[in-house]
Formats: structure tokens, C-alpha cells, sequence
């Protein structure tokens, strides 16, 4: 199948405005960048491509942040705002999130607070390009699985007896998080999939092998089988067990051996595929991370669909990349790992370089570009006109033109360029001729 790659690296239109100690400098971004090869698109499992966009970085630039909150008014009932060619999310919250957790509960703790958010503080949030990981390129479909925790969610609003097909995730994911994270034509290329719910593996059998304690019961939980509900027809899905396991998918389990609960002891093995971080924005959401260790890289919690050892539990991978038994379905703390399966000839979502605005100055010549993703080698063509450095941060010395590059680190075949036009506007020519002369220039 072949695919012309246009644009994923793709620049839009943008103006910047630089403030200098007496005047104003400005000069525009326009896209002149365009991938004229063609390309075989055979995604492989362990690929990253990027569609759709949510909510991700923490803004913590104060300029930026005192320009979006004079806009605040502008925000939707999301806390979404749209600025500069770029989308926004303020988040502001008067009380902690409820946790879920029982009274004396050792994970009792608020855990926005663990992450570094405060109550009645004002937090921006960038939206950037999705970044899915394939799972599976077969028959012109591409499943695809969030390379991280998102947002954090409970799996069910209460905790009651509940399945997949009744959960309030699956309805959020569905609804609200569909909306917001794809626009129509994305939409369009989300394939409706008729996921199996299957029984929880561990209390009752898994591949036609029981559990020596199914029927009884061990600590107070039965080894019983919990029900997994009815199959369901979903567009955005959590990873079920049978899927988080699957070795065609990249993932590892040992089924040899049963350990002393009757629990086979491959569901407790650890995968480093497994392991997922949640972004800030999840992070403000309250997901749990764990905070006690040396790691430079904090590993979090994410829920399966896939029930737990009882009617009110659903389970879950923990941070060191093994799967558990589950959760209360109501624990807010759990992040959200969607699936989603797309036809193979879609288009992944661009890079945004520049939709810097009059509202967004900087002193000292000093513009950012806001790039959405890390995964990106910068260039310039004229250092001594403008440079550019490794986080995408222009630094402008002089008038002229310069093209910036943005070639991707996954994949070096894949560039976009951007060719900037730093000049005067045309009241600055008047000063530098009528006023201050060419001594100024």
C-alpha cells in the first residue's frame, strides 16, 4: 500500500512579535516544507506514530502562561481555549479529587498533591499530537495503544458490580475523549471494533486451563471466575488482558506455573513493554506514580477492561509493568491507556511549529516554537540570522531569511522545513528613515 507522507512534519502559519529595548521587531512563519518522496507505510508492532491531540505538557513558561489566562474568559466548559493556532486547557480545581479509596486506606494520600498540584491554582496544559504505539498492521487496519497513561479516570463512577459494557469509562472514552481528542475526519478513520470481554483469567480458567481453587474461596475472594459482561462494538477501548499479554503485540506472559494462591504466576511477571508514565496533564488529574523510588523515571498505574477478582473490581498493570487483580472500580488514580483501531492509509497528525501570536512576547529576542513532540533533531540554515536550538527555541540576530529544519529521530527520512522572514514592518522603516536614521539599523 502505498502512501504519499505529506506533512508529518508539517508547519503551519504563525506571527511572532519579539520586544527589543525600543522597538518592535516582527517576521512571520510560513510552511514551505513538503515530503515529495513516496513511502511503503508497513507500520510493525513497536512503532510510534502520532494522531489525534489531548491535553499533555505543563506549560511553565510564565509569559505564556499570564497571555492565556487574559483569555481565560474564552474557555469552554473543558477549560479549553484556543490561541494563537494552538489549543489550551486551564485547569483549576477548589478541592482535591476523592480518591475512591477507603477511609485508612495506605493509598489514602492525595496523590494531586503527591504530584505537585495545588488546590485553587491556575495550571495550563498544551495540547499536543497523541503518540500510539502499533500493536498490529493486518488487513489494511492499524491497532493502535497510547504510548502513555493520558488521564486519569475511575473505571465506574460508583462502586457497584459493573462490566466493560456499563462502565463510565467506556462511555467517556467513547463520548467526550472522542470528541475532544479527534477532529471529523479523524473520526472517520476510527474503526468500529468488536472487542471479546472475557472472564478475569486468574479466578476462574484461562485457556481452557482452571484454577485449582476455582469454586473456592482464598483470603475472602472467590476463585470463582468474574464475569467479563457482554461483547461490545466500541471506537476508543481499554486494553483487555488477553491483549496486554499477547506476544504478536510485543507484550510477554509465563503461563507454566501456578503459584500458592492458585494464581498462575506468569500474571505476576514484570514487562518492561508494559510500563507506561503519565503525562502532566494525568498527573494533575491525580494518577497514582510512584514517588518512593530512585528512578529517574516515575512508572504509573493503568486500568484494563478486563474485570478484577470480583463484580466491583476491574483490573489493572502496575508500575513496574506487572498486571494485577484489580482495583475498586471508583479509585480515581488509575490512568487511561486507550486503544483504537484506524484504516491504515490515515493520515498522522502534523507537527505544529510556530502559532506564536501578538499575545505571546518575549524579551531578549528569545521566541519558542512550540513543538509538540520530543523526538525532534532542529536545524538552521543562517545561524548568524536566526539559530535554533535542541527544544526548538529560535534565537534572532539580524535581518533576513532563514529555513529551519525539523527532521524526526524515528525516522530520518521523514523532514519538514520552515522558512522564516525576519523584517521590519513598515512602521520601523519609517523611524529607521525619518527618525533615528540608519544608525539604529
Amino acid at each position: 500500500m502505498m502512501k504519499k507522507i505529506s506533512g508529518f512534519l508539517a508547519v503551519i502559519t504563525a506571527v511572532a512579535i519579539i520586544l527589543s529595548a525600543f522597538t518592535t521587531l516582527s517576521f512571520a512563519v510560513t510552511s514551505e516544507g513538503e515530503d515529495s518522496a513516496e513511502y511503503v507505510l508497513a507500520f510493525k508492532t513497536g512503532d510510534t506514530v502520532y494522531f489525534g491531540e489531548y491535553p499533555a505538557s505543563l506549560i511553565e513558561d510564565l509569559a505564556l502562561c499570564e497571555a492565556l489566562e487574559k483569555e481565560a474568559d474564552s474557555c469552554d466548559a473543558n477549560g479549553d481555549l484556543s490561541l494563537g493556532g494552538l489549543r489550551f486547557r486551564r485547569v483549576c480545581f477548589e478541592e482535591y479529587r476523592d480518591a475512591g479509596f477507603e477511609e485508612g486506606s495506605v493509598y489514602d494520600g492525595n496523590t494531586q498533591v503527591a504530584n505537585g498540584y495545588e488546590s485553587n491554582q491556575v495550571y495550563w496544559f498544551r495540547y499536543e499530537p497523541i503518540a500510539w504505539r502499533v500493536l498490529n498492521d493486518a488487513e489494511g487496519k492499524v491497532l493502535l495503544m497510547t504510548e502513555k497513561a493520558i488521564d486519569s479516570q475511575p473505571y465506574n463512577t460508583d462502586c457497584e458490580a459493573v462490566t466493560w459494557e456499563t462502565s463510565s469509562v467506556r462511555e467517556w472514552l467513547n463520548g467526550d475523549f472522542f470528541d475532544i481528542a479527534f477532529t471529523a475526519d479523524q473520526q472517520e478513520d476510527i474503526c468500529d471494533v468488536s472487542n471479546v470481554n472475557n472472564d478475569n483469567p486468574i479466578y476462574g480458567s484461562y485457556n481452557g486451563v482452571p484454577s485449582p481453587y476455582a469454586g473456592e474461596f482464598k483470603n475472602g475472594y472467590p476463585f470463582a471466575g468474574t464475569e467479563g459482561g457482554k461483547d461490545t462494538v466500541d471506537k476508543v477501548f481499554l486494553p483487555s488482558f488477553d491483549e496486554i499479554t499477547d506476544k504478536a503485540y510485543g507484550f510477554n506472559l509465563n503461563w507454566t506455573e501456578v503459584d500458592d494462591f492458585g494464581r498462575f504466576a506468569g500474571y505476576y511477571d514484570t514487562d518492561s513493554a508494559r510500563l507506561a508514565v503519565g503525562t502532566d496533564y494525568a498527573l494533575s488529574q491525580g494518577i497514582w506514580t510512584e514517588h518512593d523510588t530512585e528512578e529517574e523515571t516515575k512508572y504509573s498505574r493503568y486500568w484494563l477492561r478486563t474485570p478484577g477478582y470480583g463484580e466491583t473490581y476491574a483490573a489493572g498493570v502496575l508500575d513496574d509493568g506487572r498486571v494485577s487483580t484489580g482495583w475498586f472500580v471508583n479509585y480515581t488514580v488509575l490512568g487511561i491507556r486507550p486503544l483504537i483501531c484506524v484504516d491504515s492509509d490515515f493520515e498522522q497528525t502534523p507537527l505544529k511549529i510556530g502559532a506564536v501570536s501578538d499575545e505571546f512576547r518575549y524579551k531578549e529576542k528569545d521566541v519558542r516554537l512550540f513543538a509538540n513532540m520530543d523526538n525532534i533533531k532542529w536545524s538552521s540554515s543562517n545561524p548568524e540570522i536566526a539559530d535554533i536550538d535542541e527544544n526548538g527555541c529560535i534565537t534572532i540576530y539580524d535581518v533576513g531569511t532563514v529555513t529551519f529544519s525539523a527532521t524526526s529521530l524515528d525516522r530520518s527520512d521523514v523532514t519538514a522545513t520552515c522558512t522564516v522572514e525576519i523584517s521590519y514592518a513598515w512602521w520601523q522603516w519609517l523611524i529607521r528613515i525619518f527618525l533615528f536614521g540608519w544608525i539604529w539599523y
